[in-house]
């Protein structure tokens, strides 16, 4: 099997998980002040599957357009594959720039920094893993020795115009213990989570063309200076989206969705929270932070 399709595996089941708990609805989004603190502390576990960077692609919507279909989602599914081919072919400079970028590092020490700012958590030592199926996270569930167990699941990526780069993370806060009458594999269900959010920093290239190509190349350019530099930035952000986060409260979320200001900024939407020298921040349930690199 190809290394290319190993990762794509790979991110598949990653981004899927994470997607799921995304799209769970607003329940268990905060933390209650009463909910912050328990005792025995919590386990947590760092979660980011690949090993580069990966390439993203807008996904055709051919058989949304037309009302569903088989035929439909074949058309969908080839669009899709050229795209994924092409982005694939125009991320390589940028990727083979990056050799050597340890971004496992700079996720364990991003979730250790976002946690010790809260003294209240009581985080024992992280653990990475490259597994992301929900059997390994179960069975980190079941040999953790606290009472929960906080996932931050990373992501790192380009846009698919390589305009931007995009650092994820969804944080997922389980229980241990089985919710009565339910199963082991309940506790991993976003109904029965302690929390869970997704932050998004991105990085936008500044004066970015149009195309991949030209921008892959300026990611590329300098042993991958640039990209190197967003990527730390974009990590950095997440960091501090993760502690905000985890401090948000049910009003802060009441008051972001009733909010009648609403922005766009590198290619994502939402209602605006702030905008400042840190970048724009937006919610649309999860919280992105945009911000572009200063022009040289």
């Amino acid at each position: 099997m190809r290394h290319g399709t190993i990762i794509a595996m790979a991110m598949g089941l990653s981004l899927g998980f994470a997607a799921r708990l995304a799209q769970a609805g607003p329940a268990n989004n905060y933390l209650a002040e009463s909910a912050r603190s328990v005792a025995g502390g919590r386990s947590v576990v760092v979660v980011l599957a690949q090993a580069e960077i990966k390439s993203n692609i807008v996904d055709s919507k051919v058989a949304m357009a037309a009302g569903g279909g088989l035929l439909m989602a074949l058309i969908d599914a080839g669009v899709n594959s050229a795209r994924a081919k092409k982005a694939e072919e125009a991320i390589l400079p940028m990727r083979t720039s990056l050799m050597g970028f340890d971004a496992d590092a700079l996720a364990l020490s991003t979730t250790d920094k976002a946690v010790a700012a809260l003294d209240w958590f009581g985080a024992k030592p992280a653990s990475l893993t490259k597994d992301v199926s929900p059997a390994a996270r179960l069975a980190a569930l079941d040999a953790a020795a606290t009472p929960q167990t906080a996932y931050f699941q990373y992501d790192y990526g380009a846009s698919p115009d390589l305009s931007a780069v995009v650092v994820t993370a969804t944080i997922q806060i389980a229980p241990h213990d089985v919710p009565a009458g339910k199963k082991p594999d309940d506790r991993l269900a976003p109904k029965f989570s302690v929390f869970t959010q997704t932050v998004r920093s991105v990085v936008v290239l500044p004066d970015a063309a149009k195309e991949p190509g030209p921008n892959a190349q300026r990611w590329a350019a300098d042993n991958a200076a640039l990209a190197r530099q967003a990527l730390t930035e974009g990590f950095a952000e997440v960091q501090a989206l993760a502690t905000r986060a985890l401090l948000v409260s049910a009003e802060d979320l009441d008051k972001w969705k009733k909010t009648k200001s609403s922005s766009s900024a590198g290619g994502h939407s939402g209602k605006l929270v702030e905008q400042n020298d840190a970048g724009t921040l937006l919610f649309d349930g999860t919280l992105i932070n945009v911000h572009t690199l200063p022009a040289k």
